[in-house]
């Protein structure tokens, strides 16, 4: 059975107490916590798969003087359904559930929401557990229940580790060794990863999923391309600076890194990292390229562009490419990436036409040279581009017939 509209918790338990042999239910739209409560209390014993979507915000929305007209309600319903109306006191550890998905943000409610649900369910046979957006192993009680119910750890964050951010290098490896069935891996201001957290990971390999790292200063440019040689499965990769202030630590790939890296992700749709490129313009001086790359010709950096370009067109599933640092810029210092990639004609941007999924490109606070003939290009070869942000620098167009532009062809969003 699947539930794909709103519904009143009341109107709910009605069609559970209808469905005697449940073994398949599907709540696709939000509900609260609440209601996902009562849905976990009534259901009956025959229940195999189960799948919500669960908004603890929505619960701060429901209008208290709704439960006098439930109780009214929950007494008729007992009269026409009789006992079986009524919840029903469930064995511990009989309920034969194999598959337990609870989709959206519920981390508040999770022990008292999940917990008792838990303890009804059989041992081990829980091997189809998912909460993408809600770390329900954090909590020592809930993790256990889950465990024994059969379910693996598959998310990892900082939350999770021995000593929280301030676990070792060799904590953290140890941590991710000990998790068989690791898919998620998010890292927030997480200094302590180095050498040993990198080489756990890509130990992981082809299982990962989805990586996330912001602010981990001292994970490298090699430390990321490693990871990204490792986990040829990636769906979306992650990795970024949100304190710009502290330039020291902005997280980038450098160009030779990912040329050098051979990388190719088949199933990968979101990749967000700065590549870090030669740009020897009128915006950056000479000097510091020719200290910084030993080769300041504008030839040279081309050549360069276009084999980052062809690195990533080889993942041909992407839909979301942000190139920028994500983070944000000192008040009174506008700010942006000089060694950035220019997205120009000139630099070799049509080696990105297998990308034909691409739906959202941000080059937010990147040194681009995004103009008309490049426009017309994304126009033509990303029929699915629908977002185009940072396309303004300071909110001014580099060439006024950019404006012009966009108002008679632009992408569906633009900034």
């Amino acid at each position: 059975m699947e539930i794909a509209s709103p519904q009143s918790s009341w109107t709910l338990q009605d069609l559970i107490l209808l469905q005697e042999d449940l073994q398949e239910f599907w709540i696709s739209v939000a509900t609260s916590s609440s209601v996902a409560k009562m849905v976990l209390d009534q259901l009956p014993q025959t229940i195999r798969k189960l799948r919500l979507n669960v908004d603890s915000d929505l619960d701060d929305e429901t209008d208290t003087e709704d439960e006098e007209e439930y109780f009214t309600y929950l007494q008729s319903t007992i009269e026409r359904h009789g006992a079986a109306a009524t919840p029903q006191a469930t064995t511990p550890h009989t309920r034969e559930v194999v598959s337990l998905r609870i989709d959206g943000f519920f981390e508040s409610d999770a022990l008292p929401l999940l917990l008792p649900f838990l303890e009804t369910c059989a041992r081990g046979l829980l091997k189809d557990f998912d909460s993408p957006e809600t770390d329900c192993f954090s909590d020592t009680r809930l993790r256990a229940a889950l465990t024994n119910a059969g379910a693996s750890q598959r998310l990892l964050n900082s939350r999770h580790l021995p000593q929280k951010n301030k676990s070792t290098d060799a904590e953290i490896a140890a941590t991710i060794s000990q998790l068989p069935q690791l898919q998620i891996v998010r890292f927030g201001q997480c200094s302590a990863t180095g050498p040993l957290t990198v080489q756990a990971i890509a130990t992981c390999g082809k299982r990962l999923r989805q990586f996330w790292a912001q602010d981990c200063g001292n994970l490298s440019s090699k430390d990321f391309t490693s990871i990204l040689i490792a986990a040829r499965n990636f769906r979306s990769f992650t990795a970024y600076s949100f304190d710009l202030v502290e330039r020291m630590t902005i997280t980038f790939i450098t160009a030779q890194d990912l040329i050098a890296a051979n990388w190719h992700a088949p199933y990968l749709k979101s990749f967000t990292c700065h590549l870090r490129v030669p740009r020897p313009d009128d915006h950056v001086p000479v000097e510091e390229v020719h200290a910084t790359f030993g080769h300041p010709a504008v030839e040279f950096c081309h050549e360069v562009e276009r084999a980052v370009y062809r690195q990533i067109a080889w993942q041909t599933s992407l839909r979301e490419l942000e190139l920028g640092s994500m983070g944000c810029n000192r008040p009174d210092e506008p700010y942006v990436e000089w060694y950035s990639l220019e997205m120009s004609m000139q630099s070799g941007l049509s080696e990105l036409g297998p990308i034909k999924e691409l739906r959202r490109l941000n080059v937010k606070l990147v040194n681009h040279r995004i103009g008309v003939p490049e426009l017309e290009w994304m126009a033509e070869n990303w029929p699915n581009l629908r977002s185009l942000d940072g396309l303004f620098m300071n909110g001014q167009p580099r060439d006024p017939a950019v404006v012009t532009w966009l108002h008679a062809h632009g992408p569906k969003k633009q900034r």
